[in-house]
C-alpha cells in the first residue's frame, strides 16, 4: 500500500529528529537591550531618589496581583539599587483620585502601555498627584506558553521597562528585554523574576564621589 507523503515525513521527524528534542532540558535565558539613555542620568544622579512602582501594563490593563505585584516589583528593583526609597502606586493613586475620576487615570494608563508620550507627558494632574522623583513603567508586550508534542514546552517573554522624570517630565532610560525558557523547570514566577533582574541590572549603577571608599 501506498504511504502518504504526510505519514512518510512524520516518520522521518519520529525517527531522527524527535529524541534528541525530548532529551534537551535548557535552562531560561534572558537578553536586554537598552533602547535609550538621556545623557544627564546616571547612577549618581538617580541614588537615593525615590521611585514610584506602577502596576504592570497589559493588553488587558493593569496587573497587580502574584507575580507581577507592585511589592514584589520594588523588592526585585532593591536587590539591584537598594538605595531607592520606593512609593507604591496606591499612595499615588489614593491622591489623585481624591480630586479627580477613574477615567482620566485610566487613560493615562492606557497611553503608558500604547506608548503615546505626547497624552503622557501633558496629563498635568497625574504628575501633579506624583509624590516621586522617577516612575517606573513595565509593560508586557508579548508573553507565551507554547506546548508541542511529547509535553515539548517553550516559552517566550517580551517587556519594556522605563523610567520616567516625573520633574521633566520625560522618559530617561528604556529598556528591552525578551526571556526564552525550553523545557526549563524554572516556574513561571521565576522565570518573569529572572528577566526583571536582567533588565534592572541595566540601570545606571550608582558611583560614590572621590571622598567616598564603598559602591
Amino acid at each position: 500500500m501506498r504511504r502518504s507523503f504526510v505519514a512518510i515525513i512524520m516518520a522521518l521527524f519520529l525517527s531522527i529528529g524527535c529524541a534528541p528534542l525530548l532529551m534537551r532540558n535548557d535552562s531560561a535565558r534572558y537578553s536586554t537591550k537598552l533602547l535609550y539613555v538621556n545623557d544627564k542620568f546616571t547612577g549618581a544622579s538617580l541614588s537615593g531618589q525615590s521611585v514610584l512602582i506602577l502596576p504592570v501594563l497589559t493588553e488587558r490593563g493593569l496587573d497587580t496581583f502574584s507575580i507581577f505585584s507592585p511589592y514584589r516589583i520594588g523588592s526585585l528593583l532593591s536587590k539591584n539599587r537598594n538605595d531607592l526609597r520606593l512609593v507604591l502606586w496606591k499612595d499615588f493613586e489614593n491622591k489623585y483620585l481624591s480630586y479627580h475620576d477613574f477615567h482620566s487615570l485610566d487613560d493615562f494608563y492606557s497611553a503608558l502601555y500604547r506608548g503615546n508620550v505626547l497624552y503622557a507627558q501633558t496629563s498635568d494632574s497625574i504628575w501633579q498627584a506624583i509624590d516621586a522623583h522617577y516612575m517606573l513603567v513595565i509593560r508586557v508586550k508579548y508573553a507565551a506558553l507554547i506546548k508541542g508534542f511529547y509535553e515539548d514546552r517553550r516559552r517566550r517573554l517580551s517587556m519594556e521597562l522605563e523610567l520616567w522624570d516625573t520633574r521633566a517630565p520625560e522618559t530617561v532610560w528604556r529598556a528591552e528585554v525578551s526571556g526564552f525558557g525550553h523545557n526549563d523547570k524554572t516556574g513561571d514566577d521565576k522565570f518573569i523574576e529572572g528577566a526583571l533582574l536582567d533588565a534592572f541590572s541595566r540601570i545606571p549603577g550608582y558611583m560614590p564621589i572621590n571622598n567616598e571608599t564603598d559602591w
